[in-house]
């Protein structure tokens, strides 16, 4: 059996852990099975699933930024003592370090952007003068669109026959239409007059809810029936 480590902040639901989730309930897991570093001492959403389908999870320290050249030494004993054939990494700003030690045991390894650049040019930079090495270290370059790749590896690398664009992958029948659900939903939440508009996001800047409710407004304004849910942390 093949057992691929996916470093990755916290397996909490969003969308990059989704992701994850979604490729490791379809994998042959008699054939490829998941492991997780992730940097948090915190139990995660899909913790749980995760052990029952028999993945490991290895906890590291928050990356804090003074303390980068501690957690390189974690990284060091790490793959040391575990040498992954492969390592698949998802936190791009300590990427050129955990890769460059899985790579030095013998690991295969991919850099995976899951995000367009920051609009903020201070965290740009930050993420860069970090990252920016890892395009000399990686076997194999993932990004979600053509410009995620290009914002974290250069527009160079996303020439290359070793760089794939990999789509965020859902299960489509868990979104099909049901009108028995449709209805009981909108019981329990007193909504039977209502026409709902939903948004699933944090609650961050990068999200736009600003705009979002500008918008609502002037649905509201047209239909009194009209109700915004917002879901997210």
């Amino acid at each position: 059996m093949l057992r691929v480590l996916q470093v990755i902040g916290k397996m909490d639901r969003a969308g990059a852990e989704s992701l994850i989730m979604n490729l490791y309930r379809a994998v042959d897991r008699t054939k490829v099975q998941f492991d997780f570093m992730v940097f948090t001492s915190e139990e995660g959403d899909y913790d749980q699933e995760i052990l029952e389908l028999g993945g490991r999870i290895y906890h590291m320290p928050s990356f804090r930024g003074y303390n980068y050249f501690n957690l390189c030494g974690k990284f060091k004993d790490f793959f040391e003592k575990h040498p992954y054939k492969v390592v698949h990494g998802h936190i791009g700003s300590l990427s050129p370090a955990y890769l460059y030690y899985a790579k030095k045991n013998g690991a295969y390894v991919i850099v995976h952007s899951h995000a367009t650049k920051s609009s903020v040019l201070w965290e740009r930079y930050v993420f860069w003068l970090l990252s920016h090495r890892v395009s000399s270290i990686a076997d194999y370059f993932f990004a979600c669109s053509k410009q995620a790749g290009i914002d974290m590896f250069g527009s160079e690398i996303i020439e290359k026959d070793n760089f794939k664009v990999l789509k965020n992958c859902i299960n489509v029948e868990a979104f099909k239409f049901s009108a028995e659900r449709h209805q009981r939903l909108k019981e329990l939440f007193k909504l039977e007059d209502k026409v709902v508009y939903g948004h699933v996001g944090r609650f961050t800047e990068a999200k736009n809810h600003q705009f979002l409710i500008e918008v609502f407004k002037k649905l509201s304004e047209k239909n009194d029936k009209a109700i915004l849910l917002l879901v997210g942390r």
